[in-house]
């Protein structure tokens, strides 16, 4: 079922990357995680909504700025974007298209994935217990990279191009991106590995 809630849309234009943010979101969950959780970690998967909003948001996690860039809230499981952060993704950063906005969404939901499994209250258990700034900054950094992972394996199990895509959630762009993953995942509990390889070919259809 869809799980993004109303987005404040003043420029029609943005209609498409809306589509695109929820078609990325209910993939990543209703293909992957739903399946997998029960089956590999015993763990029944509940869904995430989405949120996107200008500027400033209220979460359960307080109140935040877009300069807070996207983030997940393990108070209230939502991912919150900020819509004016892909533009900078592409105008600053370089950073432009389909892919990058749906990484963006598939790390964000590893972090949901983390707070199921109760990695999430585990390392702020550890941070509470470190003994430096520096220790309690590297498991963040660890919790992040785990984060990286859990969207790789959404990539590996996808398995999908954004032609495919376009056919299925009405995706903008006249052009086929063929993404191709060779990813492996490996570990439990706080422990993930994985090594990806990605190719991309891009075929311009104008």
């Amino acid at each position: 079922a869809p799980s993004t809630a109303p987005a404040p849309i003043d420029d029609p234009a943005e209609e498409k990357s809306v589509q695109f943010l929820s078609f990325v979101l209910d993939d990543a969950q209703d293909t992957v995680w739903e399946a997998l959780l029960p089956r590999t970690m015993n763990t029944r998967y509940s869904d995430a909504r989405l949120v996107l909003f200008r500027d400033v948001v209220q979460s359960a996690c307080g109140t935040a700025q877009a300069a807070s860039g996207p983030f997940y809230c393990p108070g209230d499981h939502k991912v919150y974007l900020d819509m004016a952060f892909f533009r900078e993704l592409d105008q600053r950063f370089g950073a432009p298209g389909d892919f990058a906005q749906a990484y963006v969404v598939a790390h964000e939901v590893g972090h949901h994935v983390q707070n199921l499994l109760g990695l999430s209250d585990q390392v702020t258990a550890l941070q509470q217990r470190a003994r430096s700034k520096e220790q309690a900054n590297d498991l963040s950094v660890r919790l992040e990279l785990q984060a990286d992972c859990f969207a790789g394996v959404y990539a590996n199990f996808a398995n999908i191009s954004f032609s495919d895509v376009t056919t299925a959630g009405n995706c903008p762009g006249n052009y086929v991106i063929t993404r191709t993953w060779t990813a492996t995942a490996s570990g439990s509990g706080s422990g993930c590995t994985a090594t990806c390889t990605q190719t991309i070919t891009v075929h311009d259809t104008t």
